[in-house]
């Protein structure tokens, strides 16, 4: 009896080595039906948008405000206007409340505020427990509505902006496309420009109640919560809170045509110590809602956003070598988006690697893509599709990208099948017309006598520019 065990166990082993198991793509699945989730949307009469969208998973709730004005609407000599008044307004206590007040209140009901600003808007987010929802949503729209800007937070906030923007001089990375992005869309710029510690210095309490004043205004304001609540509720709740908020600045909103300022097929180079160069290289694209958008996307993951499987990853780091980290493809921005190349590679190897990607463009542009290539690029975005709504939060999030680029709410249920349509013949004339090599730019940024070297042997002139970060390009 002790041996049989053992000897039953190989007979079965062998039984199931016999079997022909099927390959994994032949494999017959059943459909797995998916019903996304979608916000409800209501748009009260002062202009107001609000998008609910309930999560009973746990008692939580998640509010974004997203306000469409930002740094496009600083004034020249008081660049930061817009971050500084965002972050007042969750730092700075309202006309009621103290900074202290408020912070007792945040503190006791474990609420969290956020604000921050890009080119075209601000986001102010609050997070707390659904049970405080009496006393956190009203928090909210009384630090919206009625900002205190108190004068001594202003020293704190106009610090920490300022210490933001310094970290990110220890980022070559950064220093690169920061650079490419003041050269493709010009220094000044809101899409490329960050503001110096001078010029948030010389924002006042007076400037930043006067932003206050002529932007946040209903008509451009739109508020997305997620979480514990009844839909119904909610919706009084706002209306009470938000709903008699009169005014209008939409006619205001007035987005800043890009202004190149550079030379093209010339390398620019930053002057930085060290052993690696950072590499940018691009020139403007397209405005995010255009009739290639979908042919774009894919051209991107084919050409260099989809990691390992990408050609630029598969020829410039797989085949030479040359880079641990090199990606690139179309990035929507407003008002019009931009081609990019990222390399990070070393000085040695920094022409060849642009070579490379000048070779791989070249051959984009004038053959179409492989069927496997579309085919592993479409079953990629497919099979990532659902993260998408991984979050209800989520969800909230990128309705609100899609709307800002210039999409309708239903973009992502028409996404896929926009996707399906593209075709090999679709991407190369794409490509054809949306990339030229002639306006390409090359930022580079490491040591510069070295770097000026190396570029010598490519061809095109070297220029060599100032730290972006703490000064403009010129």
């Amino acid at each position: 009896m002790k041996t049989s065990i053992p000897i039953l166990l190989i007979a079965v082993s062998g039984l199931c080595m016999a079997q022909t198991l099927p390959a994994p793509d032949q494999i017959a699945c059943e459909p797995i039906e998916f019903n996304p989730l979608h916000p409800a949307h209501i748009t009260f009469s002062n202009g107001l948008d609000m998008w609910m969208l309930e999560d009973k998973s746990l008692p939580l709730l998640s509010v974004v405000v997203n306000v469409g004005v930002g740094h496009e609407m600083d004034p020249e000599e008081r660049f930061g206007l817009a971050e500084m008044t965002a972050q007042m307004i969750v730092q700075g206590g309202s006309k009621s409340k103290s900074p202290n007040t408020v912070d007792d209140l945040v503190d006791t009901h474990a609420i969290r505020l956020s604000a921050g600003c890009d080119a075209r808007g601000t986001q102010i987010r609050l997070w707390c427990m659904s049970q405080d929802t009496e006393t956190a949503l009203p928090l909210l729209a009384e630090l919206l509505r009625t900002p205190g800007f108190d004068s001594s937070r202003k020293e704190f906030v106009r610090e920490s902006i300022a210490a933001q923007i310094r970290q990110l001089r220890d980022y070559p990375f950064f220093e690169a496309f920061q650079t490419l992005t003041s050269l493709l869309y010009g220094n000044n710029h809101p899409v490329a420009r960050l503001p110096s510690e001078t010029e948030l210095g010389q924002v006042t309490r007076d400037d930043m109640v006067t932003f206050h004043h002529i932007y946040y205004q209903p008509d451009i304001t739109r508020i997305g919560i997620v979480g514990d609540f009844d839909r119904a509720d909610m919706r009084r709740r706002i209306e009470t809170l938000f709903g008699s908020w009169k005014g209008s600045a939409g006619e205001l909103m007035q987005p800043r045509p890009a202004g190149p300022d550079y030379r093209p097929n010339h390398v620019y180079i930053v002057d930085k110590p060290g052993t690696q160069a950072a590499l940018a290289i691009g020139h403007l694209g397209l405005p995010p809602k255009n009739p290639h958008h979908y042919n774009l996307e894919l051209f991107s993951r084919i050409f260099g956003s989809s990691g390992f499987s990408s050609r630029l990853m598969q020829k410039v780091r797989t085949e030479h070598g040359y880079a641990y980290t090199v990606f690139g493809g179309f990035k929507d921005e407003l008002p019009v988006g931009k081609f990019e190349i990222g390399c990070q590679t070393q000085i040695a190897t920094a022409a060849d690697a642009v070579r490379v990607v000048l070779d791989i463009l070249s051959d984009m542009r004038t053959r179409p893509a492989t069927e496997p290539e579309l085919d592993q690029a479409k079953t990629a975005i497919e099979n990532s599709f659902i993260f998408n709504f991984e979050r209800p939060a989520f969800i909230i999030e990128r309705l609100f990208h899609h709307l800002d680029m210039g999409f309708k709410a239903d973009y992502l249920d028409t996404y896929l099948e926009r996707i399906r349509n593209v075709t090999p013949e679709s991407i190369l004339r794409t490509a054809s017309a949306a990339i030229d090599p002639d306006k390409l730019v090359v930022v580079a940024v490491g040591p510069q006598e070295a770097l000026t070297a190396e570029f010598a042997e490519l061809g095109w002139p070297v220029v060599t520019v100032k730290d972006v970060i703490s000064t403009p390009v010129q």
